[in-house]
């Protein structure tokens, strides 16, 4: 593990149907008390139609090397019960170790 936990999360999966027959996340427990790394990041957005800068925050998260998590999941940060759902998941090259998941995530709760 080569990043500082600040810390621990949930896994979530599966889906379930809800009263009107829609398909909606599930809250199954896959795994939970892994430690991770949460942080919020921000950029500043303009555009050619909209010059104005807009700052604009985004999510990124870190959890170790073999952790069992992929797009279809979803994560709960058991700290402050916030659920992030996962975007894009990415194992940056390290030389000598196996390199810790990072995690681009979208807050949902």
């Amino acid at each position: 593990m080569t990043f500082v936990a600040n810390t621990r999360i949930s896994v979530l999966g599966g889906t379930s149907t809800n009263e009107w027959g829609d398909e909606v996340d599930g809250t199954t427990v896959a795994a939970s008390g892994i430690p991770a790394s949460i942080l919020q990041r921000t950029r500043v957005v303009t555009t050619p139609e909209m010059p104005t800068p807009r700052r604009i925050a985004y999510y990124v998260g870190r959890l170790p090397h073999g952790t069992p998590v992929g797009i279809e999941n979803r994560i709960r940060d058991e700290v402050s019960g916030r659920i992030y759902a996962i975007t894009d998941v990415d194992t940056p090259a390290n030389v000598g170790i196996d390199g810790d998941l990072r995690l681009d995530l979208k807050r949902v709760t």
